[in-house]
C-alpha cells in the first residue's frame, strides 16, 4: 500500500494486534517446557526468537523430518541469539508467509514562521521469498556439524552487509591507505556529519569494516578483538559513538558507516522459516546422500534508506565528485 494513503488509524489497529499475537506467542514459549530456548537472553531477544521459534514449529508439525524437530529449534536460537543485524538494522520477524512491515515516516516542513516535523506510521506488505542457502549437509541429521549455525548466521549477515554496502547513498573515496586511527576517524566523522545533513536525524551510529582497518581502530580505541574466525563480529562501541562490526571478508579498504533507529528504519530485514531442509539428494562429485537447506525471509530498503548509509573507500584514486552531497 503507497505511504500516502495509508489509514493511519486502521494501520495502528493492525500493528496492535500484530503486536497482541506476538506477545501471546511469547507467552506460551515462555512457560512452555521448552521455555530453555529462552533462557539468558534480553525480553527483546526472547520475543524475537519466541516468534521464530513458532514458526519453525508449525513447519516441523506438518513435515517429516526425523530428528529434525529440536535440532532445527536450537540452530533458531543458536543463530539469532548474537546475531550483528539486530545492530545494523530492523529485525521485524513474520508470523506468516505474508506480512507487514512497520515503520515510523518523518517529514519536515518549513515556511518563513516555523519549522514543522510530521510523524507517522506507515505498514508496507510484504511477501517472504525462499532462498537456497550455500551451506549442504549429510543426510543424516546427528551427523551435523556443531557449528552449522555460525554457517547460516555469517550469510545471512553477509547478504544484509551487501545490500547496504551496494545501496550506500554517499560514496568517498581517498587516494592513500590509513595507518592510523586518526586518518580513519576524520573520515568518519566526515560521513557522518554528511549523512546527519541527509536524514535530518543525526549522525551514524555503527560502523563496518575488514579486519585490517579493524585492528587499527581496536588498537587506538582500546577495544579487546574479536577472536580470529570468518564470521562477522559485534566488537564494541568507539568513543562511546559508533558500534563496531569487524567482517574477515569485508573488503579490506573499505568502511560503511550506516544510522540505525527502530522508530524510523531505513531497512528492515523480517524473517519467516529460519531454516528448512530439502528432501535427500545425492552428490554428483562423492555419491553421497545430501540435503540442501532452505530459509524464508522478506526485507526491504526504504524510500530514502540510502541517505542512512555511507561508504568510505581508501586507496582509490577519486573521481569527480567525491563526495555525493546531494540531498
Amino acid at each position: 500500500m503507497s505511504e500516502e494513503h495509508q489509514d493511519e488509524e486502521k494501520v495502528i489497529e493492525r500493528r496492535n494486534l500484530f503486536l497482541k499475537q506476538c506477545d501471546e506467542i511469547y507467552q506460551k514459549w515462555l512457560t512452555s517446557p521448552a521455555s530453555g530456548y529462552l533462557d539468558n537472553l534480553s525480553e527483546d531477544r526472547a520475543r524475537f526468537i519466541a516468534i521464530l521459534l513458532d514458526t519453525q514449529r508449525l513447519f516441523n508439525e506438518t513435515n517429516d523430518y526425523p530428528d529434525w524437530n529440536k535440532f532445527s529449534l536450537d540452530l533458531v536460537r543458536n543463530i539469532y541469539e548474537d546475531f550483528v543485524g539486530f545492530h545494523l538494522v530492523s529485525m521485524q520477524p513474520f508470523i506468516s508467509p505474508n506480512g507487514f512491515m512497520y515503520a515510523k515516516e518523518f517529514k519536515m516542513d518549513s515556511d518563513a514562521e516555523e519549522f514543522k516535523i510530521n510523524l507517522r506510521l506507515c505498514e508496507y506488505d510484504a511477501a517472504s521469498k525462499t532462498k537456497k542457502l550455500k551451506t549442504q549437509v549429510n543426510a543424516a541429521w546427528g551427523e551435523m556439524d556443531a557449528d552449522l549455525y555460525r554457517e547460516i548466521q555469517d550469510e545471512t549477515a553477509r547478504e544484509i552487509l551487501t545490500d547496504l554496502r551496494n545501496n550506500a547513498g554517499t560514496i568517498m573515496t581517498k587516494d592513500f591507505e590509513p595507518t592510523s586511527w586518526e586518518e580513519i576517524y576524520l573520515r568518519i566523522v566526515e560521513m557522518s556529519g554528511i549523512i546527519h545533513r541527509k536524514t535530518l536525524r543525526g549522525g551514524c551510529n555503527w560502523i563496518a569494516t575488514s579486519s585490517e582497518l579493524g585492528d587499527i581502530i581496536c588498537e587506538e580505541c582500546h577495544l579487546e578483538r574479536p577472536p580470529k574466525t570468518m564470521s562477522p563480529k559485534f566488537v564494541g562501541t568507539v568513543h562511546g559513538v559508533w558500534k563496531l562490526i569487524i567482517d574477515p571478508l569485508f573488503p579490506k579498504n573499505q568502511i560503511l558507516c550506516g544510522r540505525q533507529e527502530e522508530l524510523a528504519p531505513a531497512y528492515i530485514y523480517s524473517p519467516y522459516l529460519v531454516v528448512t531442509p530439502t528432501p535427500v539428494v545425492l552428490d554428483p562429485e562423492f555419491f553421497n546422500p545430501r540435503r540442501g537447506l532452505l530459509t524464508r525471509y522478506a526485507k526491504k530498503l526504504m524510500r530514502t534508506g540510502a541517505k542512512w548509509y555511507g561508504r568510505i573507500s581508501f586507496g582509490v584514486k577519486p573521481a569527480e565528485p567525491i563526495i555525493d552531497y546531494n540531498i
